[in-house]
This record gives structure tokens, C-alpha cells and sequence, in this order.
């Protein structure tokens, strides 16, 4: 086999193993595949062309592996194609992670069901912040937000704010999902800033506006920090 076949097959399968701890995949599909349709999704041109020299590299692995066309030189692998693995490589192996790009935990702005929602919402204010946790022993029970207000202006129930109120005294309101198309995701912390990229793509489940970061990503987990769209800009 040709020098370039034989490097370009030792690189493809290290990307398929770098992949493979990023990407959420089935065990019969390819995590290079999985990861070449999320870039697919994305709305930016750059991440759209590495989708599609990802399909390259798939077909070219493909005739290497399944029709063994490179044993009589009919299909050598040309030096772009090599640089490009390792490219890839290099950008998933120093890429940051959510843990990394997150508004940690000793920077967050968070509310507890003994918290004022007046001085909550002034913090909110002063700060630019749209979404606040509500944690209890750090873990995170709800959120409050613009939306909150609407549900409680829009309720039947008698329920007011003043400077007395408590974040329980509104707990009805500040369910993570009850927030009119706008959802709440919990992350690990060892997830990769590409991958940050597609939670944040609208689907018909609704708009997600902001991660919530956790060890292993599961909800019942303390808290580590969050991330919203602005915190991955660029980081990809």
C-alpha cells in the first residue's frame, strides 16, 4: 500500500477514536458520520465545508477499506487529504470544552426559594442576564426569567410581586419546562464547543437558551456553570 493510503488510514482511525469520546453515536454508526451531519446543520459556511470534505474522507476510507483499489495504485491518497486529518485532529484534540467556556459556578448569578425576586430581577437588570437558576444545594430545581412574569400577569390565581416576595412564593411559575418553546439542556462538563454549537440549533422541541453544566450532564448533578449562545461565539 501506498505510504499516503497507509498514513491517511492511521489518521482517519484516530479521528474516528478522538470522535468517538465526542460525539453521542450508536454502536453501528460511525462517529465521523454522526459528526459530518451536525456540521451539516449549522448555519455557518466554514462548519458546512468541513461537512463536506468529512463525506470525502469517508468515501476515500471507504475504497481503501471495502474495494482495496490502493493495493495496485489505481487510488492514492494526495497530500491535502493528509493535511486536512491532521488538521482536524489538532482542532478536536486542543478544542475547549463546556467546562472551559462556561460562566462557572462562583461567577453565577443564582437565585434560592428564599430568594427576593425584586432584588433577583434587579441583579438581572444591572447585569444584562436573561435566565437565573434556582438551586437548592446546588442543583438546579427551575429558572426565572422574562417568561416568568408573563405566566404570572397571565394568571388566574391572584398572584402578586412585591418586595416581601419570595422565589417560593412564585415556584408554580418556575418550572424548567414551562417556558413557552424556550428549553433548558444539561451538558457534561467534558463536552466539546462544537458539539455546544448544535444544542443551541432551534428544532420542533423549541429554542434552547441556555446549558446547564453538570459533571456527566445528568440534571440531578450540582451545578458546575452555564453557557449561553454568546459564551461559545467564535470558539469553534
Amino acid at each position: 500500500m501506498d505510504k499516503n493510503n497507509e498514513l491517511f488510514i492511521f489518521l482517519y482511525k484516530k479521528l474516528e477514536s478522538i470522535l468517538a469520546c465526542t460525539v453521542k453515536s450508536r454502536p453501528q454508526d460511525s462517529p465521523i458520520w454522526v459528526f459530518e451531519n451536525e456540521l451539516k446543520k449549522s448555519d455557518d459556511a466554514k462548519r458546512k465545508a468541513r461537512a463536506e470534505k468529512y463525506f470525502i474522507v469517508r468515501t476515500m476510507r471507504n475504497i481503501l477499506m471495502h474495494e482495496n483499489l490502493s493495493n495496485d495504485g489505481l487510488f492514492v491518497v494526495n497530500e491535502d487529504t493528509i493535511k486536512f486529518l491532521e488538521e482536524e485532529i489538532k482542532i478536536l484534540e486542543e478544542q475547549k470544552c463546556a467546562i472551559d467556556v462556561c460562566v462557572p459556578f462562583a461567577s453565577l448569578v443564582y437565585a434560592t426559594k428564599n430568594s427576593l425576586v425584586t432584588n433577583i430581577a434587579s441583579r438581572m437588570l444591572e447585569k444584562g442576564i436573561t435566565n437565573v437558576p434556582i438551586l437548592e444545594e446546588k442543583k438546579v430545581v427551575g429558572m426565572f426569567n422574562g417568561k416568568a412574569f408573563i405566566h404570572i400577569m397571565k394568571s388566574r390565581k391572584g398572584v402578586t410581586i412585591n418586595e416581601g416576595t419570595k422565589m417560593k412564593d412564585i415556584h408554580q411559575f418556575l418550572y424548567l419546562d414551562m417556558n413557552d418553546g424556550i428549553r433548558y439542556e444539561f451538558v457534561a462538563k467534558d463536552t466539546k464547543v462544537d458539539i455546544l454549537h448544535q444544542a443551541f440549533k432551534r428544532n420542533n422541541k423549541g429554542k434552547v437558551e441556555l446549558l446547564i453544566v453538570t459533571e456527566t450532564g445528568n440534571k440531578y448533578e450540582p451545578i458546575l456553570g452555564v453557557i449561553s449562545p454568546h459564551d461559545i461565539l467564535d470558539k469553534a
